[in-house]
């Protein structure tokens, strides 16, 4: 599989059966591959392909929307997968290159909680992974209706609280998509 030659140990079906448990409805293999396929889209040519990529297939890998550690999570599920020994001092290019890699990729992960925009990569890679908040209204719906699957355990005026303040605070980022973002709140803030 493709992540194999970036030396994580990890099958395609190990990444499928963790993006298909049951709890999931939005944070699926339809989420990560089309997150995957805005990386390739975009970086296809580039030297931060691999990172890319690498941050793509592992940033929900560990998800369970009533924890608080799934990015730190994630990171260490990669680091369980990663084949090189960490203590290795003298690696070839290639391996230094791929080890380099990994550790963009873990950046990029643990940014993906905060949505910061530390520098281009993260930046591009949270636009990829929040990319739904620019899509039109019935995709809209159909993601909040998924997102609020995932969080039934939620009593519905704590997850509307929380959920109308991470859309407010989205908008400045999705201007182009604001007519939708804000009919969107305005279903919720009716409910």
């Amino acid at each position: 599989w493709l992540i194999n030659q970036y030396g994580i140990d990890i099958t395609e079906s190990e990444v499928r059966r963790r993006y298909s448990e049951p709890h999931r409805h939005f944070h699926t293999t339809e989420h990560l591959n089309d997150v995957l396929g805005q990386i390739f889209d975009i970086y296809n040519c580039s030297l931060d392909l691999v990172p890319m990529i690498i941050a793509g297939v592992f940033h929900d890998i560990v998800y369970d929307p009533q924890r608080k550690d799934n990015e730190e999570k994630s990171v260490e599920l990669l680091e369980y997968y990663t084949r090189l020994d960490q203590s290795v001092g003298d690696l070839d290019f290639a391996l230094k290159e791929t080890r380099e890699s990994w550790y963009q990729a873990e950046k990029i992960i643990l940014a993906t909680k905060t949505h910061d925009k530390i520098h281009d990569l993260i930046s591009d890679f949270n636009k990829f992974d929040c990319s739904i908040l620019d899509r039109e209204l019935p995709e809209l719906l159909k993601w909040e209706e998924e997102i609020r699957n995932e969080y039934s355990f939620a009593p519905w005026d704590e997850y509307k609280e929380r959920r109308l303040r991470f859309l407010n605070l989205s908008l400045p980022n999705h201007k182009s998509n604001e007519k939708n973002l804000l009919e969107l709140i305005k279903k919720i803030e009716q409910r």
